[in-house]
């Protein structure tokens, strides 16, 4: 059984995981059991060397990989998984995901189906097979907010991006001359704050909260019973204030990945050596 490497490169941080190939007849999406996982921060590729390096003395087959921060990132990671396996017999190959019309049970509605991104295809992928035949909305908190709808039988309904927490307080403190830099943190249970940084914090809780309940309750009241779905890094920030019930997954990006892998459509990708 040979693993493959899942690599999700997101804005500011890159996570992989190794899978096993063939799918195990037992494999659960909802809780991946990896062989091995880690992170690391977005272009820091000699911790990602040593995060792979330990978890694998064998050159994985396969790479596939959801990449959103550019040409620049790509390059690197390939050049950081030739350095490791470059002498490898056979030589791995990358698989590049991209947003496709139909796949894995998704059917694509964007008026221009490839214009999603890669992360939110996959991401839609890895909802489906862990909550089969339920009406979704998947919350992925990270360098931005997306909502993603997604009908029980597979329809991608659409979907909402705004910034993410770190990015609209960042927007406050870069675009005013006195409101001062302040990163994510749980604000005080009061409705109105007492002081310039906890009003910042509860403000964009608030923002962030308003948006995740309003678009579940449109998606409710067109569909019926919708599963909210919070992933990503900022999740556990803006779990406790939801006044919605919801299910926490740590990563949909890398479930979808091994879906698109195990179901090896060859259509959905570009395949290059390292």
């Amino acid at each position: 059984m040979s693993p493959a490497l899942l690599i999700d490169a997101g804005n500011t941080r890159l996570k992989w995981a190794l899978a096993p190939m063939p799918r195990p007849q037992n494999w659960q999406p909802r809780q991946p059991a990896y062989s091995a996982s880690g992170a690391v921060a977005q272009r820091d590729w000699p911790a990602l060397a040593e995060q792979l390096a330990a978890a694998t003395a064998t050159a994985p087959p396969h790479v596939w990989l959801s990449n959103v921060a550019g040409t620049a990132a790509e390059q690197g990671l390939r050049d950081t998984l030739r350095q490791l396996w470059g002498k490898a017999a056979p030589v791995p190959r990358l698989h590049s995901i991209r947003a496709q019309a139909t796949q894995c049970g998704i059917v694509n509605h964007y008026t221009e189906p490839a214009q999603l991104g890669c992360d939110r295809w996959a991401t839609l992928i890895g909802a489906r097979a862990a909550f089969p035949g339920e009406h979704l909305l998947v919350a992925t908190l990270g360098t931005a907010t997306t909502l993603e709808s997604l009908s029980a039988v597979g329809d991608f309904l659409g979907g909402l991006i705004a910034p993410g927490p770190a990015l609209m307080l960042s927007s406050l403190a870069n675009g005013t001359a006195q409101l001062p830099a302040v990163l994510p943190e749980q604000p005080a249970d009061a409705p109105f704050a007492t002081n310039t940084r906890a009003a910042m914090l509860a403000g964009c809780l608030a923002a962030q909260v308003g948006l995740i309940e309003r678009s579940h309750a449109a998606l409710r009241a067109r569909l019926g019973e919708v599963r909210c779905v919070l992933t990503g890094g900022a999740g556990r920030w803006l779990s406790p204030h939801l006044c919605i019930s919801h299910t926490a997954h740590d990563n949909l990006v890398l479930a979808g990945l091994f879906e698109i892998a195990s179901s090896e459509s060859n259509a959905s990708l570009e395949s290059h050596t390292l």
